[in-house]
């Protein structure tokens, strides 16, 4: 069965292949489209265009892919509903096509959405693409963020995907990739699972950033004092004040060909863990 939450959660077939692979990848590093295209019994040319949208998936090897993947019967069925619907050209055949997909899973749309939203929120490298966008030459594909960012081409993909979806990004007309807003914000009041999971991934960026990098690329400073807590909320502003100045800084750079992340850890060291 997929890695990912259900395929119910997509409206693209294309979408569910390159999640199966980026699962597959994640779990092993070694793990290729070919060796993918392999286990679906197809070339792996075959299996890279249509994952590209040039080639449109034949219903015989949705039904063997629906077979490899062990979908149950229905979602075997809105898979293949999925890839019926980027076949045909037929208005009323589509419409049909359409009616079926959301008698399945009428919750469809939203629940894509939701998804987005999630994994948007939950991986670093969606702000951090975001972000490259403000670069000098502002050139991005999958293969230039996979490089940049160190992950693999296929998350990459999907996240531009994902972000064009949410209308984060838009696309000009010198099919370049343009950001809507230019400060993304994302915090939360109450404890959130996809926040924490992204703090996890950008502490463990941190971790690696204090092995690897020079003092001149990064800055770690740590201090341990005694605190009265009832000063937390003037705390809380003057470190919001330091975010607010370091991103006035950065707008007025000139030449930003790297993107960099803050992060300011201030936590009680004495509270006893649950």
């Amino acid at each position: 069965m997929l890695g990912m939450e259900s395929i119910f959660e997509h409206k693209n077939y294309r979408i569910i292949l390159k999640e199966v692979l980026s699962d597959r990848m994640k779990k092993n590093p070694a793990f290729s489209l070919r060796a993918l295209a392999k286990s679906f019994e197809c070339a792996p040319s075959t299996l890279s265009e249509v994952i590209k949208g040039k080639k449109n998936l034949s219903l015989e090897s949705a039904q063997t892919i629906s077979n490899k993947l062990s979908f149950k019967p229905e979602e075997a069925e809105y898979f293949s509903l999925l890839v019926q619907l980027e076949k045909t050209k037929n208005p009323e055949i589509k419409e049909r096509i359409l009616n079926s997909l959301m008698k399945i899973n009428p919750r469809q749309i939203k629940l894509s959405l939701d998804v987005d939203q999630f994994k948007f929120f939950s991986d670093w490298y969606h702000i951090a693409i975001i972000q490259m966008t403000f670069s000098e030459d502002g050139l991005l594909s999958p293969e230039i963020i996979a490089n940049k960012l160190q992950i693999n081409a296929t998350d990459a993909d999907l996240a531009l995907t994902r972000l064009l979806r949410l209308k984060v990004l838009t696309i000009d007309q010198d099919n370049r990739y343009r950001a809507t807003k230019k400060n993304s914000i994302i915090e939360s009041s109450a404890p959130n699972t996809a926040l924490q999971k992204y703090h996890h991934q950008i502490w463990d960026k941190a971790k690696a950033a204090i092995e690897k990098q020079t003092n001149e690329e990064k800055f770690v400073g740590t201090e341990t004092f005694s605190f009265d807590s009832e000063q937390m909320a003037e705390a809380k502003q003057i470190l919001n004040d330091a975010f607010d100045k370091i991103l006035a800084l950065a707008k007025k750079g000139k030449k930003k060909k790297d993107v960099y992340t803050m992060g300011i850890h201030f936590f009680n060291l004495t509270k006893a863990e649950d």
